[in-house]
């Protein structure tokens, strides 16, 4: 193979992953951009933070009351105003969960300071300026507020009486599904 596409054969585990260079490279930027977003957001626990029991044990004691829901692919928590979904990460066949998607709808939560009730325009604006670009994105292409950098996206929904203002926020970082391939 070509070193482009060269095939990354062992994880830290020694086990088989399915990742190719140009997926490698691009993870790294994009781990990059979630760091920032990190940094500069109030959301309960970091996206891409490691899902183990702890978390589950004082998660309730934190957020209050929620449910946890154990999916086939993903360990999920829902509680007032916040869910978070635990998946594997950068694709479905690695042994540890990580938390790749985040939605909102509490204005106590934020990101980069944009938070429910904000003005999407000027959300927008705040998104282009950290390096954001405004895409349509295949799983929503019926959104039109999907912000993207590296695989990292931010999906800001408006009310729906009112386009102008934020109702809720979706924070997701792309993973590999690698479960429906065909051989």
């Amino acid at each position: 193979m070509d070193s482009k596409n060269e095939f990354i054969k062992k994880d830290k585990n020694n086990k088989n992953v399915f990742l190719y260079n140009e997926f490698r490279i691009n993870r790294e930027k994009t781990e990059i951009s979630i760091r920032e977003m990190n940094q500069n957001s109030n959301l309960g626990f970091d996206l891409l933070h490691l899902y183990n029991e702890n978390i589950r044990k004082n998660t309730p004691k934190e957020w209050g009351n929620g449910q946890w829901i154990d999916n086939y692919t993903s360990i999920d928590f829902n509680c007032d105003g916040i869910s978070y979904i635990f998946s594997g990460y950068p694709h479905d066949e690695v042994d540890d969960y990580f938390l790749t998607e985040i939605n909102f709808s509490s204005n106590k939560f934020n990101i980069f300071g944009i938070k429910p009730g904000n003005d999407i325009f000027n959300s927008e604006n705040i998104l282009i300026n950290l390096g954001f670009e405004k895409v349509n994105h295949y799983f929503m292409d019926w959104v039109e507020n999907v912000y993207k950098k590296n695989d990292l996206y931010i999906l800001l929904l408006a009310e729906y009486d009112s386009k102008i203002n934020i109702s809720s926020i979706n924070v997701k970082v792309e993973t590999y599904n690698l479960g429906n391939r065909i051989y």
